[in-house]
């Protein structure tokens, strides 16, 4: 009998068919050192949590009984013995325990390629796709067979940094440009003093922020600078762009493909930031950094989940993987967590691209335990409000939107009409939408530039401050709203986007493709969400 045996669904979706080409074999020393995080089984079988998520999906805010961060450990987490095992089985063949975490229910572990290889039965290459050269390999995992049921993912062997960000900017601000307090009350946000008491996780794939833009943008626009702070996931830094390397990333005069990338997540991350403290004021915003890979992303979601010194209500994540390219093993991994982040009342709002004709979606945003956000296209005074559909500087952007591959059609979609509207059944994308437009795009300030910004990207942090400011109001966590946005109870919190296509899909009454519910009616939405009750949070 074989000392090992396949891991289900760990094949990462071979790189050959997704555009990359295999390179020679340079010969990558064995002895050079890798890392990898084994996600364990929980405690509780997977039905027994999809159910507890599914109750918790068909009651209001004020009704729900959310679990803190130990409470969802406690019940759900990694078990002890299951731990012991794993580090056991690892160090008797001779590799390293990095981590033993109960929070993030995993194990995380160090050795050669050699060791790795001969753990897991693979070999390793090298790939290109684009610019980007990777680490990969071909084929199923294996693992040693006392560790079968216990590991479900292995996440770190891939090592592609596949994450878009879902912006574009005008290079100057211009008399166009808008103050994101304009559009707060153009989409009728509740009126608050402040945010205070509030934190919103803001998750960044690279770059960072310079604090003297955010000083300028607050000064600029009379805000008040709000706290924020920086967790290091993994010891990925806050290391924004020069200003010298961003202002020639604005004006397009930078080839190289990572200091490009570094001032375009420069570039977000700065987007996210000043978007977030314009639209809550007085909210903690909390950035993490993680490296852009899954593996990166998959900790510093489970970071900010388990994150019990700022507990975040709400996450916002302004990027995403096309799910051609995202890997199996990635997507089994995240359930647990989006689930997690429903049980415990986070809100996690993810942009869903900016792709014109675009009629495949990206991940994260197609789980069903997300608030997937599209993008509109939003007159001056409020006057219209359309698909975002927009071209400007050769670049043609527009909502992404869609039927997902990889999700079912969730029950509480299933009165939306998604098959008769896209003609494909399963999770449609997105949710809900938000000013995305260039024409009149975010004033906002960047290496101490003064820019215009736009996309789907301003979609997720208007959300996810959107409803900070309304768990303020409210004094509890809104938590996990898809299934409360698909009643018709709500259809009045919304405002639907009747006019416009991407490319693809046509808007219209309704649930649409496009921009799925529509825009934000704050105060309808705080009154929907309350039931007609503002009262305090019930939390064990």
């Amino acid at each position: 009998m074989s000392e090992h045996v396949p891991l289900r669904h760990s094949n990462v979706h071979e790189a050959g068919q997704n555009g990359a080409q295999r390179l020679p074999d340079a010969g990558r020393a064995e002895g050079q050192r890798l890392e990898a995080t084994l996600v364990l089984r929980s405690k509780t079988p997977h039905s027994e949590r999809s159910a507890a998520v599914h109750a918790i999906g068909g009651r209001l805010p004020h009704q729900r009984q959310y679990l803190s961060a130990g409470q969802y450990v406690d019940k759900y987490g990694a078990k002890q013995e299951d731990r012991d095992q794993v580090a056991a089985c690892v160090r008797a063949r001779g590799m390293h325990v990095v981590e033993s975490s109960p929070q993030l229910a995993s194990v995380r572990i160090s050795g050669t390629v050699r060791d790795f290889e001969e753990f897991f039965k693979v070999k390793f290459a090298d790939y290109r796709s684009g610019d980007c050269e990777f680490r990969s390999y071909e084929g199923e995992l294996h693992i040693p067979r006392e560790l079968q049921g216990i590991v479900e993912s292995v996440l770190g062997l891939d090592n592609r940094a596949l994450a878009r960000h879902h912006h574009f900017m005008r290079r100057e601000a211009g008399a166009t440009s808008v103050d994101p307090r304009h559009v707060a009350a153009l989409y009728d946000f509740p009126s608050i003093e402040s945010a205070a008491g509030q934190s919103i996780a803001i998750i960044e794939n690279g770059g960072g922020f310079h604090r003297s833009d955010l000083e300028h943008y607050c000064e600029q626009h009379h805000i008040a600078a709000p706290k924020i702070t920086v967790v290091n996931v993994d010891g990925t830094p806050n290391a924004p762009a020069s200003k010298e390397l961003i202002g020639r990333g604005i004006d397009q005069q930078v080839s190289d493909p990572d200091e490009r990338a570094s001032v375009m997540w420069t570039i977000e991350t700065t987007l996210d930031i000043q978007l977030a403290a314009a639209f809550a004021p007085g909210a903690h915003i909390v950035v993490y950094f993680c490296d852009g890979t899954e593996h990166g992303q998959y900790h510093a979601l489970m970071t900010a989940l388990t994150d019990r010194e700022h507990r975040p209500a709400v996450i916002s994540c302004s990027w995403g993987t096309m799910e051609s390219d995202v890997s199996r093993p990635f997507v089994d991994a995240m359930k647990p967590v989006f689930e997690a982040a429903a049980l415990m009342g986070v809100t996690i709002c993810v942009s869903t691209g900016d792709v014109f004709a675009q009629p495949a979606v990206a991940f994260p945003s197609s789980s069903p335990y997300v608030l997937a956000c599209g993008g509109t296209h939003l007159g001056i005074t409020g006057e219209f409000e359309t698909v975002w559909n927009e071209e400007f500087e050769k670049h043609h952007m527009a909502s992404v939107g869609g039927v997902s591959s990889l999700h079912e059609e969730p029950i509480w979609q299933r009165t939306a009409g998604i098959a008769k509207k896209t003609g494909k059944r399963g999770r449609g994308v997105p949710d809900v939408a938000g000013k995305a437009d260039l024409a009149g795009g975010y004033s906002m300030t960047v290496g101490g530039r003064e820019i215009a910004m736009g996309g789907t990207s301003a979609a997720a942090p208007l959300w996810a401050a959107l409803l900070s400011v309304i768990n303020a109001k409210t004094g509890t966590r809104a938590g996990w709203i898809n299934p409360l946005l698909y009643r018709s109870s709500f259809r009045e919190a919304t405002r639907e986007t009747t006019r416009g296509t991407n490319g693809v899909y046509h808007a219209g009454e309704g649930w649409n493709a496009c921009t799925g519910w529509g825009s934000p009616k704050g105060q309808q939405l705080l009154a929907a969400l309350s039931g007609g009750a503002q009262r305090a949070a019930t939390t064990r």
